[in-house]
C-alpha cells in the first residue's frame, strides 16, 4: 500500500514491537526445555480446574486468580498445552513490548532508542519455561506506565483511569 506521497505505509512502532518481540518470544520458547516446575505446575493446576475442580477449595493456587482466570477459556479451547501456554507468555511479552515502546514514543524516544528497548525486553525477560502470573504482571505494569505518560502529555481523566486499572491488575495477576 502507498500512501498519497507514494511512499510506502509503515507500522507504527508500538505495533511492530507488539507483533516483533510476540513472533520472537514464541519461536524463542521452542528452546526452551520442557518441565520446568513453574510451567508444569501452573499446566497441572489448570488441566485440574478444566476437569471441573475450584481454585483454592480444591486446587492449592499461591497466586491470585487472574491469571488463572484469564487463561482458563484459552485452555479451554486449545486444551491445556505447554504450546498454547508458551503462546500467553509470548502475547503477554508482545503486549508489553507494545505499552513500552509507545510510552517512551510519548517521552520522546524514536528510531534506534525504540529499537534498543525492544532487544533490552527480549534479552531481559524471562526466558525459560514459566507460568503466567508474572508476565501477565509485567504487561498491566508496562500498560500502567504509558497510559501515565500519555496523561502527562494529555491530561484526561480517561487516562488516569486507565492507568489505575492497570496497576490493579499488575497486582491482582501476582
Amino acid at each position: 500500500m502507498t500512501l498519497p506521497s507514494g511512499g510506502p505505509r509503515r507500522l507504527p512502532p508500538a505495533l511492530t514491537a507488539f507483533l516483533a518481540a510476540g513472533a520472537i518470544s514464541f519461536a524463542g520458547s521452542f528452546s526452551w526445555f520442557v518441565g520446568g516446575g513453574d510451567e508444569t505446575w501452573f499446566l497441572a493446576v489448570m488441566s485440574r480446574l478444566l476437569s471441573g475442580e475450584r481454585l483454592y477449595r480444591d486446587v492449592f493456587f499461591g497466586s491470585l486468580p487472574l491469571s488463572a482466570q484469564l487463561a482458563e477459556p484459552v485452555l479451554r479451547i486449545f486444551g491445556p498445552e505447554l504450546l498454547v501456554l508458551r503462546a500467553l507468555i509470548a502475547l503477554c511479552l508482545a503486549g508489553t513490548a507494545g505499552f513500552l515502546v509507545k510510552a517512551a514514543q510519548d517521552l520522546g524516544a524514536a528510531g534506534r532508542g525504540l529499537l534498543l528497548l525492544v532487544l533490552a525486553l527480549l534479552v531481559f525477560a524471562d526466558g525459560g519455561p514459566a507460568h503466567l502470573y508474572s508476565p501477565l504482571s509485567a504487561l498491566f505494569l508496562s500498560a500502567t506506565l504509558a497510559a501515565v505518560v500519555a496523561y502527562r502529555r494529555a491530561p484526561r481523566p480517561a487516562l488516569l483511569a486507565a492507568a489505575g486499572l492497570a496497576a490493579g491488575l499488575t497486582v491482582a495477576a501476582k
